[in-house]
Formats: C-alpha cells, sequence, structure tokens
C-alpha cells in the first residue's frame, strides 16, 4: 500500500498495523500478505497520531486461469487486447499478473495496468507462446500465429442494389497468407442517410438501407488497406410478381420459376424467401439470383409461394398429375 503524508516537509515516518494478523500481515513499507479468507483493516498511523484505515478482503487464491483466446491469428503490425479470467471464488491481484511471450521477436505483450488485459503487438511472421501467470504461479497459454500483413483486401460484393429497409450481409477477405484480426477491421459508409452498416461476427458486417440514393461501403484492415463496394439504394417495392401463377406438372419433374419486383423497387436475392404451402406435392429451392426450382413430388396441389424482406408476397398454383 502507498501512504501520502502531508506537507512534505512534516515527519514521514509511520507505523503500519493489521487488526487480524490472522487474514493478512502488514510490513513496515505497507506490504499486505494475505494469509487466510476473511477480512481485516490494515492502518497506517504518523508520528503524531494520524491514522487511515483500508478494509482488506482476502478470498481464496486461485486454482486455475483462463485467457479470452487460446489461439490466434494477427498479421505483423498488428494489435490484439487479451484477457484473463481466474475461476470462481478466487483472486489474482492485476498488479501480480505476469504477462510473457516465448518469442518477444515475433510478438510482445504490454500489461494493461490496473486490469486484467494485455496486448499483444505482433513483429514479425512466426509463432510465440503467449502466457499468463497469477501470484501463485497459476498459468495459461495462448498460441500464436503471425503472418505478413495483409497487402490486398477484397468483398464479397462490388456492387450492390438494395430495397429502403433491406439489409445485406458484406464480408471481406485479405489475400493468401495474411491476416487481418476481425476486431481490427473498419466498416463504414460514405452517406448514413443512405445506408448504415455495423460490424458482425468473424469477417462479416451488416448494411441497412434506410433511404434513397447512393453511398460507398468501405473496409479498411488494420494497416490501411482498403476495398470499397458501391451501394445503389431504391424504394422499397410496393409489389412483386411470379413468372407463372399456375403450372401444371407430373410427379417427378422441376421447373425453374422466378420473381421480379415492381419497376423501380429491389430485393436482394439473399431476402428472397420461397416456401411450398404443401411439400408432400411439390416443394421449392432457392436458385440463384431471382429464381427458384419447384420440384413435382407428389399428386395434388401446392402454392409455391415468394415472400420478399419487407413482406410482399406473390404466388403459383401447382398441379401435380
Amino acid at each position: 500500500m502507498l501512504k501520502t503524508v502531508l506537507p512534505e516537509i512534516a515527519n514521514q515516518n509511520v507505523t503500519w498495523t493489521s487488526s487480524d494478523s490472522e487474514v493478512a500481515t502488514v510490513d513496515s513499507n505497507g506490504k499486505v500478505v494475505g494469509k487466510k479468507r476473511g477480512t481485516t483493516n490494515i492502518t497506517v498511523k504518523t508520528s503524531n497520531g494520524l491514522t487511515d484505515t483500508c478494509l482488506v478482503t482476502i478470498k481464496a487464491a486461485p486454482s486455475s486461469v483462463n485467457l479470452s483466446n487460446t489461439s490466434l491469428k494477427m498479421g505483423v503490425g498488428e494489435t490484439f487486447t487479451i484477457s484473463e479470467t481466474t475461476n470462481s471464488g478466487s483472486y489474482a491481484n492485476a498488479a501480480n499478473l505476469k504477462w510473457t511471450s516465448s518469442d518477444p521477436s515475433v510478438a510482445y505483450v504490454t500489461k494493461v495496468q490496473k486490469t486484467n488485459k494485455a496486448v499483444i503487438t505482433a513483429k514479425k511472421a512466426g509463432t510465440t507462446n503467449i502466457k499468463i501467470q497469477t501470484f501463485n504461479g497459476k498459468t495459461a497459454v495462448c498460441t500464436l500465429t503471425v503472418f505478413p500483413a495483409p497487402t490486398s483486401v477484397n468483398l464479397n460484393a462490388s456492387t450492390l442494389k438494395m430495397g429502403i429497409g433491406e439489409t445485406f450481409t458484406i464480408s471481406e477477405t485479405t489475400n493468401s497468407g495474411s491476416y487481418a484480426n476481425a476486431s481490427n477491421l473498419n466498416w463504414t459508409s460514405s452517406n448514413t442517410k443512405v445506408a448504415t452498416i455495423k460490424k458482425g461476427s468473424g469477417n462479416k458486417a451488416i448494411i441497412s438501407a434506410v433511404g434513397k440514393g447512393t453511398t460507398n461501403i468501405t473496409i479498411k484492415t488494420y494497416n490501411g488497406i482498403t476495398r470499397t463496394c458501391k451501394l445503389t439504394v431504391y424504394a422499397a417495392p410496393t409489389s412483386v410478381r411470379l413468372s407463372n401463377t399456375s403450372l401444371t406438372l407430373k410427379k417427378g419433374q422441376t421447373y425453374t420459376i422466378s420473381e421480379s419486383t415492381n419497376s423501380g423497387s429491389y430485393a436482394n436475392a439473399a431476402n428472397l424467401k420461397w416456401s411450398s404451402t404443401n411439400t408432400k406435392v411439390a416443394t421449392v429451392t432457392k436458385g440463384s439470383a431471382n429464381k427458384a426450382t419447384i420440384k413435382a413430388v407428389g399428386k395434388g396441389t401446392a402454392y409455391i409461394k415468394i415472400t420478399l424482406y419487407n413482406g410482399k408476397t406473390a404466388q403459383c398454383k401447382v398441379t401435380v398429375q
């Protein structure tokens, strides 16, 4: 513990005492050592009788420690914040946590003061073990592999068309042999009145169309490499049509049906929902773009239905002979 005696010209000599030395002891420098579970008051007293007290709670010593990650992939120059937790009912003072890297030339680790976290910085391609050790010697290890820094990044869509109220999951990939930690990916929209973007899991993000117009959706890696998708947002569809309103098929026969929304509207193919009212008569499987495949499986009648992201529907009556 640290003490402060004011003014600075006053006698700085103090005495330290513990109200229960079986719980914790304190030496002449204010160093507290926990002895058993419980509470005790640690008191500091000046030469002229002034005192201050700290209530100290001693918990069971940790019997295990875990890291937020047991394995990691990073790119050269990248940083990552790792954290530790001890087992339930145990405690490890953050000041007494010891973080080390088995090969600091590959990556080094820096403790974040007064927390259970540390920052890993990748230096060169290779592998190293990031280790946490509690005050009583309990350890946990994260295996880290460092790859070359990415020199390019790609998106799964370079252009997109969406309708107001629609969402789309966009994803990124870095070039072969490189890695960009998902927590360090930065997604932005050049016009948030047209579309917003929210980071999702892994290398994905969710685009939400909010107004008519155009915007650029940009991904930026930790080392500044970027890629952009041009997005055009249209009015939400007010109607949808199918290429057929009725069909007659023989058992085992298949048929490709397609949908179209009204002029000026758009429904992303990923958000089209196809269904059958009776799968014992006919099934439907989503195909590429705005198409789906109907398969006649049994005698009878079924309705094949298309539902847009905003609830607009159309259906085709299928009779299987």
